[in-house]
């Protein structure tokens, strides 16, 4: 008051010390929002400069404090202020009360610089690190198929954590496969039984779905490690496609840990489509009319009629697709077990103790039906307990089985490989047969398979911990899941069919990946989801990516622009707007029905304002420890039908007859 800061509605909002008012500067006052310390003046007049407004929202607020004291309301079963019901009760502040019940994020903001949406600068790639990122598992009950995607540009497989999988030649299916998410049944087998004690079980879960002693899965860069112990034996089973040729390896290494000799009998095993995934799909028994298959002989000593020496048996398996036009292509397919090494068995501790002894049994199997048995599969085959027939030719349901007998000695191993080929003519995959023979070139193969691991992750510019989170994305494309999936709410909305997708270039023959994002802080998860489509695409694995940008533009499409920007060097491997390749779309220009038709048929939603794809893939959901209790609910009695009338049947049989017009036929059952 003895400044003079109040008046008649009380104080005056604050007074500036900082400068002095003048007798000239009376009626030039400057309202500042300073409320420091008083300062001593540094020149004579009136001090400080006093900011002539009344903080009026203060008396309001007063008013209204004492009104919501003395007023109070029931707003959702809660005694609140008289206002704070009446501001709650507006329809656009109800809209946004969830907001207030937020809690605190569990992750930090992510504030990356979207400036500069250059390349990103990686890390040399050192063999330390590539060569220690892998992913092992010690159970095939995962929540969906862990995949692996192996490739050479040319030749492609897939395989599971349960051993099943499929094997394909650029878009040609060589060996039959499903997206059956519990089963997992397809795929390329080997069979192992100890034959003293007919004791069999199979190097993978698959297909004899039996429980090991202990058993393993890894899951590299270059190849895939299955490890099992059953009777006594150990198998390591390393699955890689080799650079060089459009060929896979199986390689078997037996280790007998008993302390006696054991005879084990090993049996491959594949069914073949040699086709497109979709025209096997349609039609399966159409497809396997055109199927021709063929056993190359061993060669056969020349000096043989002097010594007495007999034919080795079958030297591979060869099969063919007979062209039903000049425009299809041709595809020849051949399977081979390379010889044993002849130098001696190595033992556990790395010693060579002796040569092995193998039984020259050949054996081989191109009928699914003699194979498998009448009303049996997979996992119970007849040909386990009995000879495999040896025929081949124009069969029914083709399939490639080979059968060799291996002596294994005590605390010895030994190793065996398959190889599956494909090629555009007889001279091409007989070729791998000659090659492939040569156990030396399947160790030449392994060899360059983790050589070129090392030079695509380099070329990709991506870390070995990325490429896992692209394998383990691959398996919700290859075998759709809820938890990759859009909301089951989404799914039921839809009404739609796959033709509404081509009104935007969408075939709908591919599998979908969509990313939603509106915002261009997310453009990081977008660059993710667009090295993991390329990565996919240089192993085998086509894939439909739609982006839908949300953001609401006008004129000015910035985001767009930004993601058009950021696919550009994407787009010389998988094209833009075409099958296999990526499409952006805006989200003003898709109906609402259409958009759930593009979400509910994706077999990978992504939101990018939900986190990078490691946050996104941690927080799915996992199995339950015990599997769900068994309710069996008592069947509704049938109540019978009303009774139909009568008709006069002309012609009636005791069952059935026409009725007089002819039109219809009438057939009397029970009750």
């Amino acid at each position: 008051k003895d400044l003079g800061v109040y008046g008649v509605y009380g104080f005056y909002e604050s007074i500036d010390f900082s400068r002095q008012r003048l007798e000239d500067d009376a009626e030039n006052e400057v309202s500042v929002d300073d409320e420091s310390t008083p300062i001593k003046p540094k020149r004579e007049g009136e001090r400080g400069v006093i900011v002539r407004a009344f903080m009026v929202h203060h008396q309001g607020m007063s008013l209204l404090a004492l009104d919501n004291l003395l007023n109070r309301k029931n707003f959702d079963d809660q005694e609140i202020g008289v206002m704070q019901a009446r501001f709650h009760n507006d329809p656009y502040v109800r809209a946004a009360t969830p907001l207030l019940y937020e809690g605190v994020p569990v992750a930090p903001a992510v504030l990356d610089n979207i400036g500069d949406e250059g390349p990103q600068a990686r890390k040399a790639l050192s063999v330390t690190n590539a060569a220690g990122a892998f992913s092992r598992f010690h159970s095939p009950d995962s929540l969906l198929p862990r995949t692996h995607l192996l490739s050479n540009g040319e030749y492609s497989i897939m395989t599971t954590n349960a051993g099943g999988g499929y094997s394909r030649w650029g878009d040609m299916e060589l060996t039959r496969w499903r997206s059956d998410t519990t089963a997992d049944e397809r795929g390329s087998f080997i069979y192992v039984r100890d034959v003293e004690s007919s004791a069999n079980w199979s190097v993978t879960h698959q297909p004899l779905r039996r429980a090991a002693r202990s058993a393993s899965v890894e899951f590299k860069p270059e190849r895939v490690e299955y490890k099992r112990r059953d009777a006594e034996i150990e198998t390591v089973t390393d699955v890689f496609v080799s650079p060089e040729d459009p060929c896979e390896i199986r390689r078997l290494t037996l280790v007998n840990h008993s302390s006696r000799s054991r005879l084990v009998e090993i049996t491959s095993y594949m069914e073949l489509a040699l086709a497109d995934h979709a025209a096997d799909l349609a039609h399966p028994a159409f497809n396997k009319l055109f199927i021709q298959t063929e056993a190359v002989p061993s060669p056969t000593n020349p000096l043989s009629r002097f010594t007495g020496e007999a034919e080795k048996g079958v030297r591979a398996l060869l099969a063919s697709r007979r062209l039903r036009s000049e425009k299809d292509k041709p595809v020849w397919m051949a399977h081979l077990t390379t010889e044993l090494s002849g130098r001696g068995v190595e033992n556990v501790n790395g010693e060579v103790t002796g040569l092995h002894s193998t039984i020259s049994s050949h054996q081989y199997e191109t009928d699914r039906a003699k194979f498998i048995g009448r009303g049996r599969s997979t996992a119970d085959p007849i040909a386990l307990s009995t000879p495999l027939t040896n025929s081949s030719g124009a069969v029914l349901d083709p399939i490639f089985s080979l059968r060799r007998r291996v002596l294994v000695g005590a605390n010895q191993r030994v190793q065996i490989s398959f190889v599956t080929g494909a090629g555009e003519s007889r001279e091409a995959v007989m070729h791998l047969v000659e090659k492939y023979s040569d156990p030396a070139a399947v160790e030449r193969a392994l060899e360059l398979a983790w050589t070129h691991a090392q030079l695509e992750m380099h070329h990709l510019r991506v870390r070995p911990d990325e490429t896992q989170l692209y394998q383990q994305m691959a398996g919700g494309v290859l075998y759709p899941h809820a938890a990759f999936r859009a909301p089951a709410a989404r799914l039921r909305e839809n009404q739609l069919g796959q033709s509404t997708l081509w009104n935007y270039g969408i075939s709908g023959d591919l599998p979908i990946f969509s990313v939603v994002i509106d915002h261009e802080r997310d453009l990081s998860t977008v660059r993710e989801a667009l090295m993991a489509h390329s990565f996919w695409r240089l192993h085998g694995l086509k894939v439909d990516l739609v982006i839908l940008n949300q953001q609401a533009g006008g004129y000015n499409q910035e985001l767009t622009e930004k993601l058009r920007n950021l696919a550009g060097p994407h787009v010389q491997t998988v094209g833009m707007d075409a099958p296999g390749g990526i499409f952006i779309r805006t989200r003003e220009t898709i109906p609402e029905d259409h958009l759930t038709l593009i979400l509910a048929t994706s077999h990978i939603v992504l939101v990018a304002s939900r986190g990078r794809l490691a946050q996104q893939l941690s927080n799915l959901p996992t199995p339950p420890n015990q599997s769900p209790r068994l309710i069996i609910g008592q069947r509704p009695s049938e109540e019978p039908s009303l009774p139909l009338p009568f008709l006069e049947l002309p012609y009636f049989n005791g069952v059935g007859g026409f009725t007089t017009d002819g039109r219809e036929y009438c057939v009397y059952l029970g009750p």
